[in-house]
């Protein structure tokens, strides 16, 4: 048997350092041409780490936009970051590819808790995102999609409680609805997610 390694979850969880540069969350098209990532990457060469701001709060160097890096031959290209329709704020997290090259994912503002939104990809570009059907004042993150947009995964808490954590809900496309999808949350899982500590 391999060496166990320990991790400790603030090393996980740690926010980052000034000046600091942090990738994650990738998501890869279903055709695998592609990967799109959340990043505090600077907006322009020589800027600044991006810092996150949302919930009230100003979470220095934990800013998220979301990049893009495309497959080739010989490996992976420059990434670029995705258009201002897509990159409106410094809290979005959490992307998730369909079929047909559309995206899901997580926005926060300074007012708002964060919610999920879909940008239609059309004419080879990201078209203004869109909330998705359910959206509440609650929190709603971190979307798992099916290829086909048949149905998607993701933790919420919305009212009545079910605890101290959000749990996991399950939500399909509507019958009839298919560009763009509209979901209804039909089942909660009933697994307590810990989304509480502040993203990286």
């Amino acid at each position: 048997a391999g060496q166990e390694i320990a991790v400790d979850a603030r090393d996980v969880e740690a926010p980052a350092q000034e000046g600091e540069r942090r990738d994650g969350a990738p998501a890869r098209s279903p055709d695998g041409s592609f990967l799109i990532f959340a990043a505090n990457r600077p907006r322009g060469e020589g800027g600044a780490t991006l810092d996150g701001k949302w919930g009230g709060h100003v979470y220095k160097g934990s800013g998220g936009n979301l990049w893009k890096v495309d497959r080739r031959r010989s490996g992976w290209g420059t990434p670029v970051r995705l258009p201002a329709t897509v990159n409106r704020g410094t809290a979005i997290f959490a992307p998730a590819i369909v079929n047909d090259h559309s995206l899901y994912f997580m926005e926060a503002t300074m007012t708002t808790k964060f919610h999920l939104l879909r940008s239609q990809y059309k004419d080879g570009t990201y078209q203004e995102p869109v909330p998705l059907s359910f959206t509440g004042p609650w929190s709603d993150v971190d979307p798992v999609v099916a290829p086909d947009a048949s149905f998607m995964i993701f933790p919420s808490n919305p009212p009545p409680p079910l605890g101290a954590n959000p749990h996991l809900f399950l939500a399909f496309r509507a019958s009839g609805h298919v560009a763009p999808p509209n979901f209804i949350a039909l089942e909660c899982l009933r697994s307590s997610v810990d989304i509480t500590a502040p993203r990286p």
